[in-house]
């Protein structure tokens, strides 16, 4: 009988550590909720400021992307306006150029015309 005295305080060691070992994960996890349920408030009132921010940033961003994609269509506008003038530009260049290329042509002949007829006549 001695070996089940023996075995009989084992168990109710046994017994004790498994009971203080759930207490003990009670107690911790009891904390943790407590702790939880204190820090809720705090959080909500956290992520209540980041939504309004997120709000005003957001506003403030499609503000900015209103007035950028205004100035954009502006200077689109201002481009297409130096382009019909720089196309107004080219085509006098080339009428100026057309004109100058007929008067070097008629030059050149009026000289050798003046020539060719001045021996002839004189």
């Amino acid at each position: 009988m001695m070996a089940g005295a023996h075995l009989k305080d084992r168990t109710e060691k046994e017994l004790y550590t498994v009971v203080a070992m759930l207490l003990g994960t009670t107690v911790v996890f009891s904390l943790v909720i407590i702790y939880g349920f204190f820090r809720i408030p705090e959080l909500t009132s956290h992520i209540h400021g980041l939504e309004e921010r997120l709000t005003s940033q957001s506003a403030a961003f499609t503000q900015n992307l209103g007035a950028a994609t205004s100035s954009l269509h502006a200077v689109e506008q201002e481009v297409l306006g130096f382009r019909t003038q720089i196309g107004g530009v080219e085509s006098k260049v080339d009428t100026i150029s057309g004109t100058v290329s007929d008067l070097k042509t008629i030059s050149s002949i009026d000289s050798e015309l003046l020539t060719k007829y001045t021996k002839v006549f004189f």
